[in-house]
């Protein structure tokens, strides 16, 4: 993960984008973990939300602490509201299921 310092919309636009496909490889590897570990209801969810502030903590950690010169709006990047994203959401549930699936149930 290469994060851009330059300053200018298209640093802004590829740290973010950087930052989403790392939320998206998080909850694909954490849907499978959670599958394959057989976590049901409510430890689940939490797993699911730890899963999105360890994500935002390493993000945070790469930018070495100082994440407004990376972003305009460092808030909405590593914001709670990652955790209702309903791509992420979805990533996570399908491989829940698929792992869950597989393991447990075949």
């Amino acid at each position: 993960m290469v994060v851009s310092r330059r300053a200018g919309p298209s640093a802004n636009a590829h740290n973010t984008q950087l930052v989403q496909t790392c939320r998206t490889f998080a909850t694909v590897v954490g849907g499978a973990t959670a599958g394959i570990l057989g976590v049901r209801g409510i430890y689940g969810i939490l797993f699911y939300l730890v899963l999105v502030a360890a994500t935002a903590a390493v993000v945070l950690f790469k930018a070495s602490g100082a994440a407004a010169a990376y972003w305009h709006h460092p808030a909405a990047v590593l914001g709670g509201a990652a955790a209702y994203e309903r791509p992420l959401l979805l990533s996570y549930l399908l491989f829940w299921s698929l792992f869950y699936s597989a393991v447990h149930l075949y």
